[in-house]
Protein backbone atom coordinates (compact mmCIF):
# COMPACT_ATOMS: atom_id res chain seq x y z
CA UNK A 1 0.00 0.00 0.00
CA UNK A 2 1.07 3.33 -0.91
CA UNK A 3 0.41 6.42 1.18
CA UNK A 4 -0.68 9.62 -0.42
CA UNK A 5 1.66 12.53 0.20
CA UNK A 6 0.46 14.97 2.88
CA UNK A 7 0.30 18.63 2.06
CA UNK A 8 1.26 21.24 4.60
CA UNK A 9 -1.43 23.94 4.80
CA UNK A 10 -2.91 26.47 7.17
CA UNK A 11 -6.17 25.71 8.82
CA UNK A 12 -9.12 28.07 8.54
CA UNK A 13 -8.68 29.14 12.17
CA UNK A 14 -5.05 30.13 11.57
CA UNK A 15 -5.97 32.18 8.50
CA UNK A 16 -8.73 34.03 10.39
CA UNK A 17 -6.36 34.84 13.27
CA UNK A 18 -3.66 36.11 10.86
CA UNK A 19 -6.15 38.34 9.03
CA UNK A 20 -7.41 39.68 12.39
CA UNK A 21 -3.88 40.54 13.57
CA UNK A 22 -3.16 42.27 10.24
CA UNK A 23 -6.43 44.26 10.47
CA UNK A 24 -5.59 45.46 14.00
CA UNK A 25 -2.09 46.54 12.88
CA UNK A 26 -3.42 48.47 9.85
CA UNK A 27 -6.14 50.12 11.95
CA UNK A 28 -3.51 51.22 14.50
CA UNK A 29 -1.40 52.83 11.78
CA UNK A 30 -4.45 54.58 10.31
CA UNK A 31 -5.39 55.97 13.73
CA UNK A 32 -1.89 57.47 14.18
CA UNK A 33 -1.71 58.97 10.69
CA UNK A 34 -3.69 62.24 11.24
CA UNK A 35 -1.71 63.07 14.38
CA UNK A 36 1.59 62.43 12.62
CA UNK A 37 0.53 64.54 9.66
CA UNK A 38 -0.40 67.43 11.97
CA UNK A 39 2.89 67.06 13.84
CA UNK A 40 4.89 67.21 10.59
CA UNK A 41 2.99 70.36 9.52
CA UNK A 42 3.65 72.00 12.91
CA UNK A 43 7.37 71.19 12.70
CA UNK A 44 7.51 72.58 9.16
CA UNK A 45 5.93 75.85 10.33
CA UNK A 46 8.35 76.08 13.24
CA UNK A 47 11.33 75.54 10.95
CA UNK A 48 10.03 78.32 8.69
CA UNK A 49 9.70 80.64 11.72
CA UNK A 50 13.29 79.86 12.72
CA UNK A 51 14.48 81.19 9.35
CA UNK A 52 12.96 84.65 9.98
CA UNK A 53 15.74 86.47 11.91
CA UNK A 54 17.61 87.40 8.73
CA UNK A 55 14.46 88.48 6.89
CA UNK A 56 13.25 90.53 9.86
CA UNK A 57 16.65 92.20 10.16
CA UNK A 58 16.55 93.12 6.46
CA UNK A 59 13.00 94.45 6.66
CA UNK A 60 13.82 96.54 9.75
CA UNK A 61 16.90 97.95 8.02
CA UNK A 62 14.70 98.87 5.06
CA UNK A 63 12.13 100.45 7.42
CA UNK A 64 14.91 102.49 9.05
CA UNK A 65 15.49 104.07 5.66
CA UNK A 66 18.64 106.16 5.53
CA UNK A 67 20.05 104.67 8.71
CA UNK A 68 18.04 106.70 11.22
CA UNK A 69 17.65 104.22 14.03
CA UNK A 70 15.98 106.83 16.27
CA UNK A 71 12.98 107.02 13.92
CA UNK A 72 12.68 103.25 13.81
CA UNK A 73 13.07 103.02 17.60
CA UNK A 74 10.14 105.44 17.98
CA UNK A 75 8.02 103.25 15.68
CA UNK A 76 8.91 100.13 17.62
CA UNK A 77 7.78 101.53 20.93
CA UNK A 78 8.71 99.43 23.89
CA UNK A 79 7.39 96.62 26.00
CA UNK A 80 5.76 99.15 28.34
CA UNK A 81 4.24 101.26 25.56
CA UNK A 82 2.26 98.36 24.15
CA UNK A 83 3.09 99.41 20.59
CA UNK A 84 4.76 97.11 18.13
CA UNK A 85 5.94 97.21 14.59
CA UNK A 86 4.00 94.48 12.80
CA UNK A 87 5.18 92.48 9.82
CA UNK A 88 3.44 89.65 7.99
CA UNK A 89 4.85 86.71 6.05
CA UNK A 90 3.58 84.06 3.70
CA UNK A 91 3.26 80.40 4.68
CA UNK A 92 6.50 79.48 2.91
CA UNK A 93 8.32 82.41 4.59
CA UNK A 94 9.67 83.82 1.33
CA UNK A 95 7.84 87.14 1.59
CA UNK A 96 8.17 89.28 4.73
CA UNK A 97 6.63 92.76 4.62
CA UNK A 98 5.52 95.53 6.94
CA UNK A 99 1.85 94.91 7.73
CA UNK A 100 0.95 98.50 6.84
CA UNK A 101 2.74 98.37 3.47
CA UNK A 102 1.88 94.83 2.49
CA UNK A 103 0.71 93.78 -0.91
CA UNK A 104 -0.21 90.40 0.52
CA UNK A 105 -3.91 89.61 0.55
CA UNK A 106 -5.16 88.55 4.00
CA UNK A 107 -5.37 84.88 2.99
CA UNK A 108 -1.59 84.87 2.34
CA UNK A 109 -0.71 86.38 5.74
CA UNK A 110 0.18 83.20 7.64
CA UNK A 111 2.86 84.49 10.04
CA UNK A 112 2.49 87.61 12.21
CA UNK A 113 5.82 89.12 13.28
CA UNK A 114 5.70 91.67 16.13
CA UNK A 115 8.83 93.69 16.88
CA UNK A 116 9.32 95.65 20.14
CA UNK A 117 12.24 97.68 21.37
CA UNK A 118 13.65 97.00 24.81
CA UNK A 119 12.43 99.62 27.27
CA UNK A 120 14.96 99.26 30.08
CA UNK A 121 18.74 99.51 30.27
CA UNK A 122 21.09 98.00 29.28
CA UNK A 123 19.25 97.03 26.08
CA UNK A 124 17.15 100.18 25.66
CA UNK A 125 17.97 102.28 22.60
CA UNK A 126 20.20 105.19 23.56
CA UNK A 127 19.41 108.19 21.37
CA UNK A 128 22.74 109.75 22.36
CA UNK A 129 24.93 106.91 21.15
CA UNK A 130 22.36 105.50 18.73
CA UNK A 131 24.73 102.95 17.24
CA UNK A 132 22.73 99.79 17.99
CA UNK A 133 18.98 99.18 18.19
CA UNK A 134 18.21 95.87 19.92
CA UNK A 135 14.67 94.53 19.59
CA UNK A 136 12.59 91.55 20.65
CA UNK A 137 10.66 89.66 17.98
CA UNK A 138 7.64 87.36 18.41
CA UNK A 139 6.59 85.27 15.43
CA UNK A 140 3.13 83.71 15.76
CA UNK A 141 1.19 81.47 13.41
CA UNK A 142 -1.30 80.85 11.92
CA UNK A 143 -2.16 84.55 11.84
CA UNK A 144 -4.96 84.27 9.31
CA UNK A 145 -6.78 81.23 7.94
CA UNK A 146 -8.98 80.96 4.90
CA UNK A 147 -12.69 81.27 5.65
CA UNK A 148 -14.41 77.90 5.07
CA UNK A 149 -17.43 79.80 3.71
CA UNK A 150 -15.23 81.33 1.02
CA UNK A 151 -15.15 84.86 2.44
CA UNK A 152 -12.22 86.97 3.64
CA UNK A 153 -9.50 85.26 5.70
CA UNK A 154 -10.24 84.95 9.42
CA UNK A 155 -7.74 86.11 12.06
CA UNK A 156 -6.80 83.37 14.50
CA UNK A 157 -7.07 84.24 18.19
CA UNK A 158 -3.68 84.98 19.77
CA UNK A 159 -4.16 82.19 22.32
CA UNK A 160 -4.55 79.64 19.50
CA UNK A 161 -1.28 80.51 17.76
CA UNK A 162 2.14 78.94 18.13
CA UNK A 163 4.92 81.40 19.03
CA UNK A 164 8.65 81.59 18.35
CA UNK A 165 10.71 84.46 19.82
CA UNK A 166 14.19 85.84 19.21
CA UNK A 167 16.23 89.02 19.56
CA UNK A 168 17.60 91.09 16.72
CA UNK A 169 19.93 94.11 16.64
CA UNK A 170 20.35 96.77 13.98
CA UNK A 171 23.61 98.69 13.57
CA UNK A 172 24.14 102.04 11.95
Amino acid sequence: MRRSPTRAAFSLVEVVIAVGVLAVAVAGVLVLLPGLTREVADMSDEMTAQRFPGAVHSELARAAGGGSLAGLAARLGGFDAGTTLRLVATHDGRTVQLAEDTSLVPAEQYFLIEVRAFAAAPLAFDTGAGAVLPAWVNVSWPYRRPDPAGGEAIETAAADRAVFSFAVALNR
